[in-house]
């Protein structure tokens, strides 16, 4: 029996896969498609268990259809944006780096860890913080995706609200900076 391996393909993003992007987008950030993007191209690696989006430039693309014409596949190119499955989208760590630097003073979902919550994040852990103390920008919501930054503003990872009650709020740790360190990374 000839074991036939799946061929993994870069190639510009479906429509299926623009649309579960820019419908996270629209729960994160008011900040428009383009501005994130930032004239770069939004592609995808197929042919896998699921869909991982990059954002790459033209000059990107050219090396990447060079390459197509060869044995040589990329399997990641550009920014890594997140991952598409069962219609659902899982963001990156660079997105969220890249969602705070370019829309952090539009409408944007984050929250504000003190140094003690901070700590217990970063070890992968799900946290209790009192948003009343945190002077959050804006209304967080149970069933919110957050971009999770300590005071000085750096990111730390993504969250997802679980539990509001009375000004107080359980964030689940999505994925966080510390992640790579224990996963034996």
């Amino acid at each position: 029996m000839q074991n036939k391996e799946k061929r993994l393909v870069f190639r510009p993003a479906r429509h299926e896969e623009k649309r579960v992007f820019k419908s996270f987008l629209a729960t994160i950030t008011t900040c428009k498609y383009s501005t994130i993007l930032q004239n770069r191209l939004l592609y995808g690696l197929y042919g896998g268990f699921f869909i991982e989006l990059f954002a790459i430039t033209q000059n990107m693309l050219d090396l990447i259809l060079l390459l197509n014409k060869t044995d040589v596949q990329p399997y990641s190119a550009g920014f890594p944006l997140g991952i598409v499955k069962k219609g659902g989208f899982k963001p990156s760590l660079p997105l969220a780096k890249i969602l705070f630097k370019k829309c952090r003073h539009q409408t944007l979902n984050f929250l504000v860890l003190d140094e003690k919550a901070e700590r217990k994040y970063l070890y992968g852990r799900d946290v209790f913080v009192d948003i009343k103390k945190t002077k959050q920008p804006y209304t967080i919501r149970k069933q919110d995706y957050v971009i999770v930054v300590n005071t000085r503003f750096d990111v730390l990872g993504w969250g997802f609200i679980v539990e509001k009650v009375k000004g107080k709020v359980k964030l689940q740790n999505i994925i966080d900076v510390g992640w790579y360190l224990r996963s034996g990374g």
